[in-house]
């Protein structure tokens, strides 16, 4: 107890010596203002140095749980061994140096992990390799959108770089809601598509953006078959069964599909028995065909 009011009374007393003041708040809370003036004025800058000690850090300590604030001479940073928190409406940080706005975040020591906002460029980037993860009950997930407030927003993810040009991944939400790539795709392994079983009805509408595979099973006569949402490009298949009962029929195909020699499939009518349809799409005559082809009889 004596050591600490010792160091105050040669605190108190080196202030005044140095012409700098203290000045305690009135109010019921302890605040403690610095003056380079003995008249109480304020000054613009407090500062701490360590003079003439050999030591390496300066250290600023708050309260009875050892949260210390320190700036570290020899690496000529700031190191903070508590839990930094922002709170309230509006709180910013900013960081930057206040000519360029660059600013880096280092993970470890050494730098090892550093992000880096280029403000020149006005990306950020990372020096080693990004992984999105969870934990063991939730999946990282990661949110790319042109407006993240808008119903329908485009997302593009720029891959790799040619030259000048980026390659890209983008999500089309405003025009057919579906995947693009910019460039060819090179798959090693196969690639899944999942078949689509069709609700039987009188008129059965084959949407194909629900899949490039979809089946249905005839149980009745007469049925309608409809198409929508192909694009030229694809290669789509439909296989038709017959129900246990057999002699189903399609009396109705899509005008669009132009069947080879012009002539559409008489479907197998024994039970249980499939036939498969192959349609090609292309634009190569000036608007969108579907050639149609098949094998009866599975």
């Amino acid at each position: 107890m004596f050591s600490r009011y010792k160091f105050w009374i040669v605190w108190i007393a080196l202030c005044f010596s140095l012409g700098v003041t203290l000045i305690t708040s009135p109010s019921a809370q302890a605040n403690l203002y610095f003056s380079l003036e003995q008249d109480g004025t304020f000054a613009t800058n407090f500062t701490l140095d360590q003079g003439n000690i050999a030591t390496t850090f300066i250290d600023l300590i708050f309260g009875t749980t050892s949260a210390q604030l320190r700036y570290d001479v020899s690496l000529t940073k700031f190191i903070l061994n508590k839990a930094l928190q922002l709170s309230g409406t509006g709180t910013v940080l900013e960081l930057g140096d206040g000519t360029s706005n660059d600013f880096a975040l280092s993970f470890n020591d050494g730098n090892a992990r550093t992000l880096t906002w280029d403000d020149a460029s006005t990306r950020f980037t990372f020096n080693t390799a990004t992984r999105i993860e969870g934990n063991q009950a939730t999946v990282g997930q990661t949110y790319i959108a042109s407006d993240h407030a808008a119903s329908d927003s485009d997302g593009i993810v720029n891959i790799g770089r040619n030259a000048s040009t980026w390659e890209n991944i983008t999500f089309d939400a405003t025009t057919d809601d579906q995947f693009e790539v910019s460039d060819n795709v090179e798959v090693t392994g196969s690639i899944l598509s999942t078949e689509v079983e069709k609700t039987t009805a009188s008129t059965i509408a084959i949407d194909w953006e629900e899949a490039n595979q979809q089946s249905i099973t005839l149980n009745q006569t007469g049925h309608t078959v409809t198409f929508s949402n192909y694009n030229p490009g694809q290669t789509l298949r439909l296989i038709v069964c017959q129900d246990g009962t057999g002699s189903r029929t399609i009396t109705t195909w899509p005008s669009v599909i132009d069947w080879a020699s012009a002539t559409a499939p008489t479907l197998t009518t024994t039970a249980n028995k499939c036939d498969v349809m192959t349609f090609l799409t292309t634009n190569e005559r000036g608007n969108v065909e579907v050639f149609g082809s098949y094998v009866l009889n599975f």
